[in-house]
């Protein structure tokens, strides 16, 4: 999520909108075991678009894109406690890789600790 917008009244009359990314994975890998499982919950979500995209068809402005999810990438933005480059830019995960802590500065000027 980017972002949530409350609307009438604020965030205890739980209408609210988010904005941002939705991800919908397929299946999920296990890191201890790199075992591959599928998420079925999901699978319906799928056939929905598909069914939906039979019915439209094939209208352009009706139709339904599942565009792939890119989890890790070396441009990817390492953006969390205030952290910053000397340049005042967020740091890109390779970036991050290669600098050391002293060049990070964190909110209010303060010195910070690399992400692990």
């Amino acid at each position: 999520r980017v972002h949530t917008a409350y609307l009438e009244g604020g965030p205890f009359d739980y209408q609210y909108q988010d904005v941002g990314p939705m991800r919908f994975p397929k299946s999920v890998q296990y890191a201890g075991t790199n075992e591959t499982v599928p998420i079925n919950d999901q699978q319906l979500l799928f056939q929905l678009g598909e069914i939906m995209d039979q019915m439209n068809q094939g209208q352009p402005n009706y139709s339904v894109k599942f565009i792939p999810w890119i989890q890790e990438s070396p441009n990817g933005l390492y953006y969390f406690s205030g952290i910053k480059d000397a340049d005042g830019l967020s740091p890109t995960a390779q970036r991050s890789q290669e600098q050391s802590a002293i060049d990070r500065t964190c909110a209010g000027g303060s010195k910070c600790r690399k992400p692990h």
